[in-house]
């Protein structure tokens, strides 16, 4: 199925706009956390610890994010995540964002997808390049997303927070590794 059937797209913030606003004298500006690209680490986790804040302007409901919706990243490496947190925060206009409708489909199984090099293959053919580097909303809307069962998708999330699991525990052994080694040859050479 194409996003477009499944979900409702939209970029996220552009503050751009709010300069027009900010001529109304009956203005009200709040101060909001915004997320951006470089606070997704993967598609399971964004870091919301040190995200910068904007003053927003007469500050909508619409503006703030809604939980497990899909982050994905409109220009170079395009990435996807998902919003997990009750915090009132704004994506920036870096992101599109993805709100599921269809029931059918797990959310970071769509992210999870949206971050593939399968995605990335088909993002590639639409562009006819073999780089892409931004991507028009339209372009994302227009994204096959295979339907399958929703245990199936799950499973296929799980394998592969196994999989990023693994990754991070080989990566701490290689350190400790490293350590030992660099502390042996400290002490040989004392000797």
């Amino acid at each position: 199925m194409r996003l477009s059937d499944i979900a409702e797209v939209r970029i996220g913030h552009n503050f751009r706009r709010e300069l027009i606003s900010l001529e109304k004298k009956e203005c009200i500006v709040s101060t909001i956390p915004v997320v951006q690209p470089r606070d997704v680490k993967n598609f399971n986790h964004i870091n919301t610890c040190n995200l910068e804040k904007a003053d927003v302007v007469n500050a909508k409901e619409k503006y703030f994010l809604y939980q497990n919706e899909v982050l994905f990243t409109n220009k170079g490496d395009f990435k996807a995540a998902i919003w997990k947190n009750n915090l009132q925060t704004i994506a920036s206009s870096a992101f599109y964002r993805i709100k599921l409708i269809n029931e059918k489909y797990y959310p970071e199984f769509v992210a999870l997808y949206l971050s593939s090099p399968i995605c990335k293959s088909q993002l590639n053919l639409r562009q006819n390049t073999e780089r892409v580097s931004t991507i028009t909303i339209n372009e994302l809307k227009q994204i096959d997303i295979p339907l399958l069962p929703l245990e199936k998708q799950k499973q296929i999330v799980e394998l592969f927070l196994l999989y990023e699991k693994e990754v991070d525990i080989f990566e701490k052994i290689k350190q400790s590794r490293k350590k030992l080694i660099n502390s042996i040859l400290s002490q040989t050479i004392k000797e």
